[in-house]
């Protein structure tokens, strides 16, 4: 896991893992480059491939916090522990940036999100909110103390 850089081909790949994990066009050229240069962009690599991403931005009312807006894996690699490695990697490099709590919105209907955030990385619901983005769009808030996060922690 690295920083992904402000080159054009890294960004194109971030667009495609992102748009064929989500199947929707939440990030685009200028996004990317406004998430790099103001935020927390980590990606895990296979050579120079992308295939699995996470981005933070950190709070304007709250330094201590930082809001992870997105994670994504590419479909060929995922059930293999890699969103774990890289959320875990991810958790480690912004505690290094002295981040204390991460916050993140997630689908109450994505089974395979919530193991990962709520069973493996024991993040806490704060709130649901109901058509948050609209009909169907519901959300949960969830939040996770790092101050206390080590990688001895993750539940296998």
């Amino acid at each position: 896991m690295r920083p992904i850089s402000n080159n054009s081909s890294e960004i194109e790949s971030l667009i495609i893992v992102d748009n064929e994990a989500f199947k929707e066009n939440m990030i685009n050229i200028y996004t990317a480059k406004t998430f790099i240069q103001y935020g927390k962009v980590f990606g895990l690599f296979e050579g120079n491939r992308l295939f699995g991403f996470t981005i933070f931005m950190r709070s304007w009312s709250d330094p201590n916090l930082a809001y992870l807006k997105k994670m994504a894996i590419a479909s060929n690699h995922r059930g293999k522990g890699y969103g774990k490695r890289l959320l875990s990697q991810s958790l480690q490099e912004i505690k290094n940036d002295h981040i204390s709590r991460v916050v993140l919105t997630v689908n109450p209907n994505n089974p395979p999100a919530l193991q990962l955030y709520q069973k493996i990385f024991h993040f806490k619901v704060l709130e649901k909110r109901i058509k948050e983005y609209g009909e169907g769009q519901d959300r949960l808030f969830l939040e996770l103390n790092i101050d206390s996060f080590h990688t001895e922690m993750i539940n296998e």
